[in-house]
C-alpha cells in the first residue's frame, strides 16, 4: 500500500491557481496509485478554503482525501470549537482510518513550547507574549492555554493509539516538536 502525504503546500500565499492545482495533485496521486492521500496541513490562511480545496480534491479521485490543520488554516474561518470538532468529512483531527493493513491516526497537533530550549529562562507567558507579537500564531482563536491544548493533544493521541493497539499505526500531525539536544 502506498500513500502520499504533504504538508506547508501554502497555496494562497504561493498564487497557485485552485483549479489547477485540484487538476495536477489528483492527476498525479491517481498515477501515483495512492491508496489514500493526506496532508498535514498549512493548505491556505483560512479554514474554510481549505475545506473546499480537500471536497474538490475528493471529488476527483477514487481514494480516500483526508486533511488536518496547520497553523496558518486556523487563523480565519474557524473558531476553536470547530478546529476541535468533525467540522467536515474529510477533516482528520482526532480521527483514524483503517487502510490496508495500517491505522492511520490524524491529529492537528500543537505546541507549548516545554520543549524549547531551557536556557532560554522563558515562562509560559512570555513565551505566549512573543506568540501575539511575531507569530501569525496569535490570531489563532484559543480560549485555552497552550498547555492546556498540548495536554488535549496528548490525551486524544494516547486514547487513538489504546484503541489502535497491535496494529500498525501511522501517526499524522501538522506540529512536529522536536526536544533540542
Amino acid at each position: 500500500m502506498k500513500i502520499a502525504v504533504s504538508v506547508d503546500n501554502h497555496l494562497d500565499v504561493n498564487k497557485i491557481p485552485i483549479s489547477e492545482a485540484v487538476a495536477r495533485q489528483a492527476a498525479y496521486l491517481t498515477a501515483q496509485q495512492a491508496a489514500g492521500y493526506f496532508n498535514a496541513g498549512d493548505t491556505f490562511n483560512d479554514f474554510t478554503k481549505s475545506v473546499v480545496f480537500f471536497q474538490d480534491l475528493q471529488a476527483h479521485v477514487s481514494f480516500p482525501v483526508r486533511w488536518l490543520a496547520g497553523n496558518h488554516d486556523l487563523v480565519n474561518g474557524v473558531t476553536y470549537e470547530m478546529a476541535q470538532s468533525l467540522a467536515d468529512p474529510l477533516y482528520f483531527h482526532e480521527q483514524s482510518l483503517k487502510l490496508g493493513n495500517s491505522v492511520i491516526i490524524g491529529n492537528n497537533g500543537w505546541y507549548d513550547y516545554s520543549l524549547a530550549p531551557a536556557d532560554l529562562h522563558k515562562t509560559d507567558t512570555e513565551f505566549a507574549q512573543w506568540k501575539r507579537a511575531f507569530w501569525i500564531d496569535g490570531a489563532i482563536d484559543q480560549p485555552v492555554s497552550d498547555q492546556q491544548r498540548m495536554q488535549r493533544v496528548l490525551e486524544t493521541t494516547a486514547q487513538a493509539l489504546a484503541e489502535a493497539k497491535g496494529q500498525r499505526v501511522i501517526y499524522l500531525t501538522h506540529f512536529v516538536p522536536q526536544k533540542a539536544s
